[in-house]
């Protein structure tokens, strides 16, 4: 009897105060092969073009899946990328954390680069918040 009412307290204090939801980052360059789905092609290019050079995030859905794209900003070499720092899905919101990662070595080139993060999740309707972290 004590066990199943542990498990529904967890399970309330969860919904009350959000949970850890699950996703995952999606391979960008799986999105360039001819292989992919096409449609999904089309949405992550409709996303990316609304950004331009900013920092910044799209959010669209396709199929059973959300998915939000994450923009660094257009960074004066290669080699950066957007990590996710944390991820939180509450009552209304999902909750992100994320930063720009310099280039992980000295030898990067000097082109303009705009990197990016994609993450897919469980079609919601949630309001996504996005918090920029040094």
């Amino acid at each position: 009897m004590k066990k199943p009412m542990i498990l529904l307290l967890i399970a309330l204090l969860c919904l009350l105060n959000g949970c850890t939801a699950s996703y995952r980052v999606a391979d960008l360059s799986a999105f360039d092969s001819p292989q992919g789905n096409e449609a999904l092609q089309e949405l992550l290019r409709q996303a990316k073009t609304k950004l331009g050079v900013s920092r910044g995030f799209e959010r669209f859905d396709a199929g059973e899946s959300s998915y939000i794209y994450i923009a660094g900003g257009m960074q004066s070499s290669s080699g950066y990328s957007v990590q996710l720092k944390s991820f939180r899905e509450q009552r209304d919101a999902v909750l992100l954390r994320v930063r720009v990662n310099p280039p992980p070595r000295a030898n990067t080139l000097p082109a303009q680069h705009n990197p990016g993060l994609l993450l897919q999740m469980n079609k919601t309707s949630k309001q996504v918040h996005v918090q920029w972290t040094p």
